[in-house]
């Protein structure tokens, strides 16, 4: 089972770096290769990443961006079976917006959602959904307290413009 749990005191008491716009993410940043060849992308400066199973974590301060990638149907679908991993983990889940998107020129698709802990905290949540191949998708979930939801949005968009998929 995949375990998204939002454990704010054990993750860090290290505050969040500052983050930059997708549109530099190609020339900031760490360079993160998938270990299994898949991808590549940029880090944001201030993140840091983990593996976690076969996909990696990447956290900065208390917010955090899991990878998943995902085979379905479609971008929207591809959200839905990653919502569905972890959704369980929440006391409340209620999505503020969802819809059609492009990142990094490819059709995709996104989900911001307000949510809350089992601890009662509330958090912002935010999936994104891009192809990687044929019916594969590149799925980003990530979460944080709702008042760093702008920055962890920014990073997103950052992280998941600057994906480069093997073979592209």
């Amino acid at each position: 089972m995949l375990m998204l749990s939002y454990a704010l005191a054990a993750q860090s008491s290290r505050p969040p770096q500052p983050t930059y716009a997708a549109a530099s993410a190609a020339q900031h940043g760490q360079l993160f290769e998938d270990r299994r060849g898949r991808y590549s992308l940029y880090l944001p400066p201030g993140w840091e990443a983990s593996l976690s199973g076969e996909d990696p974590v990447f956290r900065n301060g208390i917010s955090w961006i899991q990878v998943r990638c995902i085979t379905a149907s479609s971008a929207s679908a591809a959200v839905d079976q990653a919502v569905d991993l972890f959704r369980s983990q929440f006391t409340s889940f209620n999505t503020i917006n969802r819809g059609n998107t492009t990142i990094a020129d490819r059709a995709s698709y996104g989900l911001n959602v307000d949510a809350m802990t089992s601890g009662g905290q509330r958090v912002s949540v935010l999936l994104t959904a891009q192809p990687q191949g044929k019916k594969r998708y590149f799925v980003l979930v990530s979460a944080t307290p709702v008042a760093q939801a702008p920055e962890l949005n920014t990073s997103v968009m950052a992280l998941a413009n600057s994906v480069h998929f093997t073979g592209e």
